[in-house]
């Protein structure tokens, strides 16, 4: 006739506090080594993928240089700031580019996304308002890693963090700050 959960039942047959029972019991740790076993090899089989090969921004990309007279900069740093409310510290830590000219690209900020401090994909945000869409992903043929497969600023996160904010645009991360804190998903779905 005891209610409670199978830590609480072990607590009490053995004498021992619900902590020690837990360790015992430890569903999660059994789940976080099935995790990390999947994770180590689907990085393994990313890494092989990305090791060799180049991938670079589309043509006409551009960074942005703080104090340039470019006309495009001009353009897609406006957009930024009234937009998104980004200053010039925020576009330099982002690493942001912007793409003047092309085919798919035109008229985009160009948001960067590393591995291991390689580039391996990117977003592209458009800033003109008669466009379809907003975002434009690198399709998964020409990216180094699919973009459901990435999570935005992943490389900055540190193994001993104590918080780590998960939010869904590439600039809610930039605003709550790239240091150490904030990844983002690139879009509504992830692998």
């Amino acid at each position: 006739g005891v209610k409670g959960d199978i830590v609480k039942r072990i607590s009490k047959l053995k004498n021992i506090s619900y902590i020690e029972s837990k360790e015992i019991v430890s569903p999660q740790n059994d789940l976080k080594k099935v995790l990390k076993e999947r994770n180590n090899k689907i990085v393994k089989i990313e890494e092989k993928s990305i090791k060799n090969k180049v991938f670079k921004f589309p043509p006409y990309t551009k960074s942005f240089i703080k104090d340039s007279t470019n006309m495009w900069q001009e353009v897609g740093y406006k957009f930024l700031v009234e937009k998104y409310n980004l200053t010039w510290d925020d576009i330099l830590e982002a690493d942001l580019h912007y793409c003047y000219f092309g085919d798919k690209y035109k008229n985009c900020i160009i948001i960067p996304i590393y591995h291991n401090n390689k580039l391996v994909n990117y977003v592209g945000r458009t800033w003109d308002k008669n466009s379809k869409k907003r975002y434009i992903n690198s399709s998964n043929e020409e990216s180094l890693v699919k973009t459901k497969s990435l999570l935005y600023n992943y490389d900055n996160m540190k193994i001993e963090q104590n918080l780590i904010v998960v939010v869904e645009g590439v600039f809610d991360a930039i605003k709550v700050g790239l240091l150490n804190r904030a990844v983002a998903t690139l879009g509504s779905e992830i692998s």
